[in-house]
């Protein structure tokens, strides 16, 4: 019956450790997730971050107090030394039975549970960094797209503009757009697509697409004058 009653409460006791150590693990997970992960788990930011500030520091005059230097070593030998340490012991105690199964039980909970809040953060700090790099590869392709059209309606303006001011007897508009189209072999510039959406006298409107970028465009609006132009944006190109 004692020993009956015993392993009840042993088993009471490994599920409320178990409970109170999951708690912390999702706490740290929920907290690393919302406000990102803590600078103090990387060695080399503060290490950068202390560097930058006794330079700024020193060029002001102002004397370095090395107080946070130890914090940060005093928080990185617990999150990656003694905790992990008193997990193994705990660990090592509950297996051999050498010593107070509480005492074990308490040293692998705290251990661990510290240990893995500063381990599993790293989760969710990899998820973000690969969406921070999707995102910037899309960014950075989109800049790419939009400059390439931009740089094709600009010769396709330049192409309007000498229509602009050629006499018809020569082929031009004579200070007008009306009878402009755009050469075949300026139409196109990879994969960059340009036409015009608006004709008149002393207006012309090209827009310029990508065939990467079917819902977004690039417009360009030449004036009355022939000599000066303005560019829209539209979708993926307003960055």
């Amino acid at each position: 019956m004692n020993q009956k009653t015993e392993s009840e409460n042993g088993g009471v006791r490994r599920i409320l450790f178990g409970s109170l150590g999951l708690l912390v693990l999702l706490a740290a997970f929920y907290y690393s997730w919302v406000s990102g992960h803590p600078t103090s788990f990387y060695p080399w930011v503060i290490a950068a971050r202390m560097t930058l500030q006794e330079g700024l520091n020193g060029w002001s005059g102002v004397t370095s107090e090395p107080a946070g230097r130890y914090d940060a070593l005093t928080g990185l030998l617990i999150g990656f030394v003694v905790c992990p340490a008193l997990f193994f012991f705990g660990w090592r105690a509950l297996r051999t039975g050498h010593r107070s199964r509480m005492a074990a039980m308490l040293l692998l909970v705290v251990g661990g549970a510290v240990m893995m809040s500063v381990f599993v953060p790293s989760f969710p700090d990899a998820l973000r960094s690969r969406k921070r790099l999707v995102e910037e590869n899309e960014h950075r392709a989109a800049w790419s797209a939009k400059d390439n059209l931009m740089q094709a309606l600009n010769i396709v303006a330049l192409d309007a503009q000498s229509y602009w001011i050629i006499p018809p007897a020569k082929g031009g508009g004579n200070n007008s757009f009306v009878g402009y189209s755009i050469p075949e072999h300026l139409a196109s510039r990879g994969t960059g697509r340009v036409a015009i959406v608006k004709l008149g006298t002393g207006e012309l409107r090209l827009r310029g697409w990508s065939t990467a970028y079917p819902e977004s465009s690039v417009l360009l609006d030449l004036d009355g004058t022939g000599s000066r132009y303005s560019f829209s944006y539209e979708g993926a190109f307003k960055l």
